[in-house]
């Protein structure tokens, strides 16, 4: 707690509202020890839950070293305390994620809205993730539209539009393209490898109607951004990532109609993150609201994760609270 309590005062200290002083977080924050981690928490996120063609959210080598069989990620959206701009409307949900042969196999979502059971998807893996992170699911759902009557609907579009299902199209030395296969238009995904054709002039030359594409700079595991095209020649951004330079992440962000809501991590200092603070912020750099979350470890293993307005210094309400539960192999 000590620890964290210090990792945040510093992070207000430095977190300013221009752009200068953003910019001098990164320089000022102690670069943390590597630690390997079950949590991939660049991913862990609902942008990254999403993404079910690269279920890379969980560390696959600590997964066999602790044995586990099942995690159980429970979501719990509580009611706002006021009127607050910043509150999550996401339904609550709960994910059931099976280990077999220490390797992923299943996925099984549950959502809700008010308390309610609104829909339930199943993912199913059958081959091996390859050295991107990338293994195709086939997928199951049920639309539940009342308490007791349910409509199966076997590996359709209109029920799993909110997931990204990307398809392996084509490899070559300087990308690697994905299609949707639960967008409408079949939008394709193509994530740029090498740095020196990280600019618009490459995408330009290199792609027809790229207004159509999400790109990428960078590879499926660790990539820098993604934006969409416009006017030819700008980027509409959707995301970034910032790291330290030893890779560790140290800040991601998502962007939306003119808010940035800026994720910046915060470590120990044997380098597992403790913490993290979310900042909505109005476009360039006005803040809104920040929110403070807290995780807690057993055994290692991360077991809760407890989100804060950040004028409740004291941490007494949460507004939001992720549970993790553990099966193990006998």
């Amino acid at each position: 707690m000590k620890n964290f309590i210090t990792y945040t005062f510093l992070f207000f200290i430095f977190f300013g509202c221009n752009e200068d002083q953003t910019s001098n977080v990164k320089e000022k924050a102690e670069i943390p020890p590597q630690n390997d981690q079950l949590v991939n928490w660049t991913f862990f996120n609902p942008e990254g839950l999403q993404n079910i063609s690269f279920p890379i959210w969980f560390n696959d080598s600590i997964i066999k070293e602790k044995n586990i069989k099942r995690i159980h990620v429970s979501i719990n959206e509580l009611e706002p305390q006021d009127d607050s701009t910043f509150h999550d409307t996401i339904p609550s949900k709960f994910y059931d994620i099976g280990f077999s042969n220490e390797r992923l196999n299943i996925i099984y979502v549950k959502e809700f809205s008010q308390e309610i059971a609104i829909e339930e998807q199943w993912f199913k893996y059958r081959h091996n993730k390859d050295s991107l992170g990338y293994s195709l699911p086939d997928i199951t759902n049920n639309v539940i539209y009342d308490e007791n009557d349910f409509l199966p609907i076997f590996s359709t579009l209109q029920n799993a539009q909110h997931y990204i299902r990307l398809k392996l199209l084509e490899v070559d030395s300087s990308t690697v393209q994905y299609e949707n296969t639960l967008s409408n238009n079949k939008e394709k995904h193509v994530f740029i490898k090498d740095s020196s054709n990280w600019n618009v002039h490459f995408i330009d030359q290199k792609f027809e109607h790229p207004e159509k594409i999400v790109f990428y700079f960078g590879l499926p595991k660790k990539h820098v951004e993604s934006f969409r095209i416009k006017n030819l020649v700008e980027k509409n951004q959707i995301s970034s990532n910032k790291y330290f330079e030893n890779g560790c992440i140290y800040q991601h962000s998502t962007f939306n109609n003119g808010f940035e809501n800026r994720k910046t991590f915060l470590y120990d200092k044997t380098g597992r993150v403790n913490g993290f603070v979310d900042s909505l912020i109005v476009e360039p750099n006005d803040f809104i609201e920040r929110i403070v979350s807290k995780i807690n470890y057993i055994d290692d293993l991360p077991v809760g994760i407890s989100s804060y307005k950040s004028r409740d210094s004291m941490y007494k309400t949460p507004i939001k609270e992720i549970r993790l539960d553990y099966t193990f192999n006998e």
